[in-house]
């Protein structure tokens, strides 16, 4: 959903809800090999979070940034504003839409 295969997907996916299909796996950072240095004081989530997941544990720590565990590791980190990104999805996904319905 996030990265189609070609433009037909990328129009079919423009207008579709994505709260339950993206996930933190999707939308997280990638720390190389090292992570932040703070990102062991940061509030976590699963790697497999959905966006409504994140979006609640955003507003209940109030925070810009969660630690994303994978099996218990932190593994990368995830912000507010990946997470509007992939709520988002790709700048031009409007226009998309529009011409899926033509």
């Amino acid at each position: 959903v996030l990265h189609p295969a070609d433009d037909y997907v990328q129009r079919f996916t423009a207008g579709l809800a994505k709260n339950h299909v993206v996930s933190a796996r999707s939308l997280m950072v990638p720390c190389d090999t090292t992570l932040p240095d703070d990102a062991a004081d940061l509030p976590r989530t699963d790697i497999l979070a959905d966006i409504d997941c994140l979006i609640d544990q955003f507003l209940t720590h109030e925070g810009k940034v969660l630690a994303v565990e994978d099996e218990g590791m932190i593994v990368c980190t995830v912000s507010v504003p990946d997470l509007l990104r992939g709520i988002r999805g790709p700048k031009n996904a409007p226009e998309l839409a529009e011409t899926a319905l033509t």
